[in-house]
């Protein structure tokens, strides 16, 4: 018996002593090695800034929930029959080897995410807080580029569905563009020209009342995915109101403030008249009906005109007809004018 205690006595002294060690190597590799704090804490603030933002999709949680239960099952009825002298039909056994296959690609999955961001870390990319003013030509060149034209791709593809979107609206409209925004005498505004053109697909757009209206304010606090560019942080994408915002704006000179255009009136041609731009600064929820711009200001000139990023050196604009190119910001101010401008009757060539 005091041998035994003896012995106890001895071993704990020595794993307090291997625990301490512990501690100091941790604190003088943390003093160090730079950044090494956020290698090793940095997921802790990325849960407190991402789960407040989680709306979870229970349908599909189901659905994940659904397809475990029969992972499990498919486990305790077939294991035994493959190899019987290693597992016999237990629920409680199978249980544990799904849940072990679970955390092993769970595992698997945030060892590749973690090698990626030691990667992105030791190659100096800087610390992202908005992609607004954001250069990708950071980390690996390559990857870096290639990821920079899916983006623009994908951002290309939005606002072409935009403008496809609009061109359904106006058809079903007879011709007639919905107005960039309205606002009573009282200075009231209504629905923006946003609203106007995913309208379609909900039914319950109180459209008597303001936008920031009980009944149109729930809507509108939320995030369009074709006014976002990709990839953009979208914490930084709600006012202080908690409204969405919008990453383009109308042409006041076709969307204007009380008042329609039919397209038979656009005398300069659909192709040569633009309906909607980009924007980077001065953002406006989409339910906005004051979002709307004039290009003649000139394309990443002023803070409350149109631009693009950086390494655009100009803005993708939606025209009339539904096509998207980019406008450089180099562009000549009379021609940009004359692409602003439905019924100008100047001569377009760019």
């Amino acid at each position: 018996m005091t041998n035994e205690t003896e012995q106890t006595s001895t071993e704990q002294p020595g794993n307090a002593m291997r625990w301490g060690l512990g501690i100091i190597g941790l604190v003088i590799f943390l003093m160090l090695v730079p950044k090494s704090a956020v290698l090793l804490f940095g997921w802790m603030g990325y849960l407190s800034r991402t789960l407040p933002n989680i709306n979870p999709q229970w349908e599909f949680v189901l659905i994940g929930v659904v397809a475990f239960a029969l992972f499990i099952a498919s486990i305790y009825w077939t294991l035994p029959r493959v190899a019987p002298h290693l597992f016999s039909r237990n629920w409680k056994q199978s249980f544990s080897i799904g849940l072990f296959f679970v955390i092993a690609f769970a595992s698997g999955t945030a060892v590749i995410g973690a090698t990626h961001h030691l990667i992105w870390i030791t190659t100096q990319r800087p610390a992202r807080k908005s992609e607004l003013k954001v250069d990708a030509t950071w980390g690996i060149p390559i990857i870096s580029s290639a990821r920079q034209q899916a983006r623009e791709v994908r951002w290309i593809n939005k606002l072409r569905n935009v403008a496809l979107e609009s061109d359904m609206v106006v058809v079903q409209n007879s011709g007639h563009l919905p107005p960039g925004g309205t606002f009573d005498e009282n200075g009231r505004g209504g629905l923006g020209w946003q609203v106007k053109m995913i309208g379609i697909y909900y039914a319950d757009w109180n459209e008597d009342e303001s936008w920031r209206h009980l009944d149109n304010a729930r809507l509108c606090k939320c995030l369009i995915p074709e006014f976002i560019r990709p990839a953009t942080n979208q914490s930084s994408l709600f006012d202080d109101d908690g409204f969405g915002l919008s990453q383009i704006a109308g042409n006041v000179h076709v969307l204007g403030i009380n008042q329609t255009m039919i397209l038979s009136e656009i005398s300069d041609g659909t192709a040569n008249t633009l309906l909607f731009g980009e924007v980077t600064e001065r953002l406006r929820p989409w339910c906005d009906p004051a979002n709307v711009r004039d290009p003649a200001d000139g394309i990443n000139k002023v803070p409350w005109g149109f631009g693009g990023m950086s390494h655009q050196k100009g803005a993708y604009f939606a025209f009339c007809d539904g096509s998207v190119n980019l406008v450089s910001d180099s562009i000549d101010p009379a021609i940009l004018k004359a692409l602003s401008t439905p019924k100008g009757g100047e001569d377009v060539s760019f």
